[in-house]
């Protein structure tokens, strides 16, 4: 099943939009890590280059933690 992630200052918070395809620890982690993005870009600490580089390296986190979630979730229906 494809899902699509909009990352962004507007957008709505990754364990919203990924809502029971993330473990809670990876979902408020994400969320925090975006924010801290956007927040750092808004302020203008990191210019617009650099915050596409974090976006892209946020993207592969969040891939990462949804093949957890399967790993984790065909496991647990595996052994019942």
């Amino acid at each position: 099943m494809k899902r699509t992630l909009e990352i962004g200052a507007l957008c709505e918070p990754i364990s919203k939009q990924l809502a029971g395809m993330l473990l809670d620890e990876d979902a408020y982690q994400l969320d925090r890590d975006n924010d801290a993005i956007t927040r750092c870009n808004l302020m203008g600490y990191m210019p617009d280059s650099t915050t596409e580089r974090a976006r892209k390296r946020l993207l592969k986190k969040t891939q990462a933690a949804a093949r957890r979630f399967a790993e984790a979730y065909n496991a647990r229906k595996a052994n019942t």
